[in-house]
Formats: C-alpha cells, sequence, structure tokens
C-alpha cells in the first residue's frame, strides 16, 4: 500500500493493516518496495513473527525515501 502503509492477510479470519512509517521529506522513492521487502526478509529469517517482520520492513522501506538513489 506504499505510504498508506501494509496489509496482512494470512487467511479469512486474519486481515490487518499496518499504519507506515512516517517520514519528513520523501527524496526518492525507488528501491522503497526491495528496501522493504529486504527488511521484511531479515527478520523472517530470524523466525520472527509477521508483525514485527512487517514493522521492520516498514522501517527500511521509510529509511530508503528518505536517501537520495543509491545512498541505501
Amino acid at each position: 500500500l506504499g505510504e498508506r502503509g501494509v496489509r496482512l492477510k494470512l487467511n479469512e479470519d486474519h486481515d490487518e493493516v499496518f499504519v507506515a512509517e512516517k517520514v519528513d521529506k520523501v527524496v526518492e522513492t525507488t528501491g522503497a518496495g526491495d528496501a522493504f521487502r529486504a527488511g521484511l526478509l531479515a527478520k523472517l529469517s530470524q523466525n520472527k513473527n509477521w508483525e514485527e517482520a512487517i514493522k521492520n520492513g516498514c522501517k527500511f522501506g521509510a529509511k530508503c525515501v528518505q536517501l537520495p538513489s543509491g545512498q541505501i
């Protein structure tokens, strides 16, 4: 959902939306999705739960959009 957050739907009974991290100034959005996935997968590879993994992905994505392209 980009700047609107993340939707996690594990099954019909579990449908949750996580709010995106707030950023002061968006500089460049290229790579934000890749950064999100990297943060998400880093936590999942450490056997963390979905909630923690998504929050970490959001942090990585938010950091990415605040930096010039090629800085992350």
